[in-house]
């Protein structure tokens, strides 16, 4: 096949750099999956009328928990502390 003119070579990219192609499109899904969830969060605060603002990401678990046990004593009562860590993990894991 190659003799009668129907092959042609072509560049095939080092296993480097698809590795690395690989890693970084995979960590840019999990950042956007990070944010996504911290918006969410953020969304479902404001229906009970909190405001979040800017938060550093390592200060954003504990602002939640306190601003929604200051702010809404349903809200106290219904997320245990657990939550609060898990989200923290969770942004803190997948950002940058």
């Amino acid at each position: 096949m190659g003799k009668t003119g129907w092959y042609t070579a072509v560049h095939r990219k080092s296993v480097e750099a698809r590795a690395t192609r690989t890693f970084l499109q995979a960590r840019q899904g999990l950042v956007q999956t990070a944010l996504a969830q911290g918006s969410r969060i953020r969304g479902l605060l404001r229906a009970h009328g909190i405001k979040l603002g800017e938060v550093k990401e390592s200060q954003f678990a504990s602002e939640v928990k306190r601003l929604s046990c200051e702010k809404s004593q349903d809200l106290r009562s219904r997320i245990g502390s657990g939550l609060y860590y898990t989200l923290w993990r969770l942004v803190r894991s997948f950002t940058l």
